[in-house]
């Protein structure tokens, strides 16, 4: 007579875990996770911050001179 053999004789982590639905899994595993910025990340942040602020000190700086240049009020040297 022909007996069938349970193959999973001991639980698995996988058995154990199965039980449990995957979005609990998912938020289990972010919530871990740090949500601090690097300090990389940081400075790179604050580096577009200043290039922007550059870039539109600039652009006035330029408009300024044309509006200038247009109304007669600058003069080149040579």
């Amino acid at each position: 007579m022909a007996t069938k053999k349970n193959l999973k004789t001991h639980k698995t982590k996988d058995s154990r875990s199965s039980s449990i639905p995957s979005r609990t899994r998912k938020a289990a595993s972010k919530a871990s996770k740090s949500t601090a910025k690097s300090t990389a990340a940081k400075k790179k942040e604050k580096e577009l911050k200043e290039r922007e602020k550059l870039y539109e000190l600039t652009l006035k700086m330029f408009q300024t001179v044309y509006e200038d240049y247009q109304a007669g009020k600058f003069h080149r040297i040579l």
